[in-house]
């Protein structure tokens, strides 16, 4: 499963003016932080929301002014209720 640059712009306008390599970059680094083994057929949207935050925590989001004080984003907190929504408890491998 790969979310390209052009899907994620589709669900997520406001990073528009991000530079391409620096979408990519984001996209590349949420990918390889979110097993498909945990989110399944959810997999590309926790990528999505993923890169969302990887996004807003960057200079380009702070400057946004797309982050709060405590360092959350809307789109990390959407990322962690998409997690927990798909790790209800301990899984054996």
């Amino acid at each position: 499963m790969a979310v390209e640059r052009r899907d994620f712009l589709s669900r997520f306008p406001e990073f528009e003016p991000a530079s391409k390599a620096m979408i990519e970059a984001a996209l590349d680094e949420a990918e390889r932080n979110v097993d498909d083994a945990i989110f399944g057929s959810k997999t590309d949207d926790a990528i999505r929301w993923k890169t969302a935050h990887l996004l807003a925590i960057s200079p380009f989001g702070q400057q946004a002014r797309l982050i709060a004080k405590d360092g959350s984003t809307t789109y990390g907190n959407r990322f962690v209720a998409l997690a927990k929504s798909m790790t209800p408890g301990f899984r054996v491998a």
